[in-house]
Formats: C-alpha cells, structure tokens, sequence
C-alpha cells in the first residue's frame, strides 16, 4: 500500500492502514478538522507547503487564500 500514497500526505503506518477500523479509530492530532473545514469552506487544497507549491506549478496559478475584492491603494 506504500505506493498509494498523495504527496505532501501525512498518512499512519502501512499497519495501521491495513487495520483500516483502528485507523477510524485514531484521534486527530489538534486543530486538523478545523484546517480541513476551513479549507474546504474556502476551495483551498490542504497540504504542506512544498506539496501546494508543486500543485499551484501543475495549476498555473496561485492556491493560497486572497482576500475578497480590489485590493486597498497604496498612499
């Protein structure tokens, strides 16, 4: 199963994986389902930055979170 794995993923062991009830089991680690809703709230992709730099190359264009509307003039 070791090369089925998405780069910039953080999986569990290959043991775990094959445990998959144990695997639902595990608790996630602080703060990880508020990135994920947040990210996905926003259309954003979830990862490290080394895997969001390779996906904004593959895309061509910025992945990070923007603010909304024109952006404020420089005095």
């Amino acid at each position: 199963m070791s090369g089925l794995r998405l780069p910039g993923a953080c999986f569990p062991s290959d043991e775990a994986l094959l445990c998959w009830r144990e695997f639902l089991q595990l608790e996630d680690p602080p703060g990880t389902v508020e990135i994920i809703r947040q990210c996905t709230a926003a259309g954003l992709p979830v990862g490290d930055a080394p895997f969001l730099t390779e996906l904004e190359a593959l895309a061509g264009r910025s992945l990070k979170w923007n603010p909304r509307g024109r952006p404020k003039q420089q005095r």
